[in-house]
């Protein structure tokens, strides 16, 4: 085997381990109760740190919605990591 043939399988075994390794990462919706209201003008920035603060970096939250359940209640629901 040539030296370019051997290079060529290296990588190639090394591709197909960092592939299996790291797969494509999947959403689920999460919906969490958080105290107060939605903050106003900022969609569901606030509720993507409250998530982020709760479940972890790895929960990666994302396309978050806020809506006021009471006064001082509101509720979050966004995509998160469903590896968490």
């Amino acid at each position: 085997m040539t030296k370019l043939q051997s290079s060529a399988l290296i990588v190639l075994a090394l591709f197909a381990l960092l592939h299996q390794t790291y797969g494509e990462i999947h959403f689920c919706p999460k919906v969490m109760n958080f105290g107060g209201q939605c903050p106003s003008g900022i969609s569901g920035r606030g509720c993507s740190e409250e998530m982020h603060a709760r479940l972890g970096a790895g929960a990666m939250p994302q396309n978050c919605t806020c809506s006021n359940i009471s006064f001082n209640l509101r509720k979050c629901t966004c995509q998160v990591n469903c590896g968490i």
